[in-house]
C-alpha cells in the first residue's frame, strides 16, 4: 500500500482568496490614555533587550555573596551553640546538626531568594 502525495509549489492554488488571519495594526482600536502600571510590566517584558554577559555575571555574584554569608554563618560555633540549645538531639548527634544545619541553610536561601524576587517585580 502506497500513498502518494502530490505536491503543489502554491499550496492555496485552486482556493478562493484567502481572508487575512489577523487585524491590520492600522485599523486596531486605540485611545491616547496613559498605560497602567501593569500594562508597561508586560510591555517591558516583552520587548526586554538579551541581557549582556555583565548582567548576567553580577546576578550570578549576587548569589554566591549570598551563598557564601549563609555558610560562614552557619559555620560560627554561635549557630551549633544556638541549634544544640534548642533541639536537645543534637548535643549527641554531629550529623543531626549538619542536617538541621543545611535544612535552615536550604530554608533561610529560598526566603532571601523568593523575597528579592517579590520585590523586585
Amino acid at each position: 500500500m502506497q500513498n502518494h502525495v502530490k505536491y503543489l509549489e502554491n499550496p492555496y492554488q485552486g482556493m478562493k482568496e484567502q481572508q487575512p488571519i489577523g487585524d491590520y495594526i492600522d485599523q486596531l482600536p486605540s485611545d491616547a490614555s496613559v498605560p497602567s502600571h501593569n500594562e508597561i510590566i508586560i510591555v517591558d517584558k516583552f520587548f526586554q533587550q538579551k541581557k549582556s554577559i555583565f548582567d548576567t555575571i553580577f546576578l550570578q555574584t549576587k548569589d554566591i555573596i549570598i551563598i557564601g554569608c549563609l555558610f560562614i554563618l552557619f559555620s560560627l560555633p554561635f549557630v551549633d551553640n544556638l541549634i544544640k540549645k534548642f533541639v536537645k538531639i543534637t548535643e549527641t548527634s554531629p550529623y543531626i546538626l549538619i542536617g538541621i544545619k543545611a535544612l535552615l541553610f536550604v530554608i533561610i536561601y529560598f526566603f532571601i531568594k523568593n523575597i528579592y524576587l517579590a520585590r523586585k517585580n
